[in-house]
């Protein structure tokens, strides 16, 4: 029987230890996500930016209306 309870306790110790641990994890991940969307987002907005203001062809968008960059 004591045999028995300490294994019952010794699960729901290590059931709540890996929810600790998993939760962190998942919380990291989220981090690092947010970092590297905020990332993309900023190589983005730079490029967009920097594509206005260049008359470099990399940067330009063809428009086959006038066909030509803008």
């Amino acid at each position: 029987m004591v045999c028995q309870a300490r294994r019952l306790s010794m699960s729901t110790l290590m059931s709540v230890m890996l929810r600790k641990n998993i939760s962190f994890f998942q919380d990291l991940a989220l981090l690092l996500l947010d970092v590297i969307l905020l990332s993309v987002s900023a190589i983005r907005y730079n490029s967009a930016l920097h594509s206005r203001r260049s008359n470099t062809a990399v940067f330009r968008r063809w428009d086959p209306t006038t066909s030509a960059f803008s």
